[in-house]
């Protein structure tokens, strides 16, 4: 029987190659991350959402590694309590600028302290986000556009302030902090779905519109994640083979990223697939959804609020 045994010969070693092809790259991305232990010393980096989960976590992990932060959140409170921990992480300067994102008179303030400050932003890290869980016909109009706000229109414009400072220097990264959701949709999450879906189209336009400027641009899509919104879906996710990251995971995987200059990431690699099941095959995509997904993940995430 030649034939059987010839294909599972060229199977084994067509898996042997693919798992050594991976083992290599992983090698030589950690040497290119271990070649820079300063890359991010001294660098300016705005941060909005920076009072608590993954906005938190950037923060402590960047104060870490040497960097100068810009601080932005509604609680002033929160962030003069998340500054006194980067400064004792090593921040070698942190500003702290309370902001309504889905304010322009308050963008407009955050740029301008940012710039009179540090006469610079190096790094944006667009992460200020709202969640309002709910069937759409009963979260009401004032969640529908809190959420597109927040999610989207803030950090476009925060963007568009910034941009110009960026060009003139010929260098900088803009760094946007989406959602699997924004690849792949949940039910009782419409108004968030479409905020993230936007911060994707978003990403992917002004990495086209700035290619060769010297400014980057880095789309990062967290999964399930430990943060506060969690708490009404935490333990229905645990019962399925998804799962949660901490906001420590998240912030490493973004500095990663942003260190070596990666177009997207997706934490998850079951939702990342997930994701290019629903834009290849929408229809197979929506079984796999009612098949695989746990009972009460929908109605549970209608619950969640942020």
């Amino acid at each position: 029987m030649p034939q059987p045994r010839r294909g599972l010969n060229l199977l084994l070693s067509a898996t042997g190659a693919a798992f050594g092809a991976w083992i290599a790259s992983r090698l030589i991305r950690q040497r290119r991350l271990d070649s820079d232990p300063l890359y991010f010393a001294d660098k300016v980096v705005l941060i909005t959402g920076a009072s608590k989960g993954i906005g938190e976590a950037l923060a402590y992990a960047l104060a870490a590694r040497g960097a100068c932060l810009v601080l932005a959140a509604r609680s002033e409170d929160k962030l003069q309590a998340v500054a006194a921990e980067c400064r004792s992480r090593g921040a070698p300067d942190v500003l702290v600028v309370p902001t309504d994102i889905s304010e322009e008179p308050a963008l407009q303030n955050l740029t301008h302290r940012a710039l009179e400050h540090f006469a610079h932003v190096d790094i944006l890290i667009n992460n200020a986000g709202y969640q309002r869980g709910g069937a759409l016909d009963q979260v009401g109009s004032e969640a529908v556009y809190q959420q597109i706000t927040v999610n989207l229109i803030g950090g476009m414009l925060l963007t568009q302030l910034l941009l110009p400072d960026m060009l003139a220097r010929g260098s900088g990264h803009i760094v946007n902090i989406s959602s699997i959701i924004g690849r792949y949709a949940f039910p009782y999450a419409t108004s968030y779905g479409a905020s993230k879906f936007g911060m994707v189209g978003f990403n992917e336009s002004l990495r086209r519109e700035l290619y060769g400027t010297g400014i980057n641009v880095t789309l990062i899509n967290p999964t399930f994640t430990e943060t506060d919104i969690m708490s009404d879906i935490k333990e229905v996710v645990r019962k399925s083979i998804l799962r949660i990251d901490s906001v420590e995971t998240v912030a490493q995987r973004t500095l990663e990223a942003i260190q070596l200059n990666e177009v997207e990431i997706t934490l998850d690699p079951i939702m990342q697939v997930s994701g290019w099941l629903s834009a290849i095959a929408p229809r197979l995509s929506d079984l796999a959804f009612r098949v695989l997904t746990p009972p009460g993940v929908a109605e549970a995430a209608a619950g969640q609020h942020e």
